[in-house]
């Protein structure tokens, strides 16, 4: 069994961790588990943003909307056009907009190799993460 990971720069001293959280949604297996995962932070967070970069992302984003409702959280959707490759800067852009305090999304959605090679959401969250990530797998 896989497990989560959550990854942290340095923290300031004064953050609250989970109080803004932005979610990133693919519609992968990942992108689920995460999401349920993370649902004891996503419930007692004050906002919780479900953002979906490209339109493959976009296509269950509905359903993971409703799926977080049906366990008393309160969400905001955002689709944002573009390839699926620049999702990792979109969503620090978005997290940084909303002033997220904790990003979760699913890791590794492709094949380690395919991630290593091309790079990646993940890759890229790990070398570039500005906030706490909560990485689901």
């Amino acid at each position: 069994r896989a497990c989560d990971l959550l990854v942290c720069r340095a923290l300031q001293p004064h953050l609250e961790l989970g109080r803004t959280i932005l979610v990133g949604w693919n519609g992968s297996r990942e992108a689920t588990r995460a999401m349920h995962e993370a649902l004891p932070f996503l419930g007692s967070a004050d906002l919780v943003m479900l953002s979906a970069v490209g339109s493959r992302a976009t296509a269950g984003l509905d359903k993971a909307r409703l799926m977080l409702e049906r366990h008393g959280v309160v969400v905001q959707t955002q689709q944002t056009a573009g390839p699926e490759e620049a999702a990792g800067a979109v969503l620090l852009a978005q997290a940084a907009a909303h002033g997220a305090d904790l990003l979760v999304i699913g890791s590794y959605g492709r094949t380690r190799l395919r991630e290593f090679l091309f790079g990646g959401v993940t890759r890229h969250l790990l070398r570039e993460a500005t906030v706490p990530v909560l990485f689901g797998s």
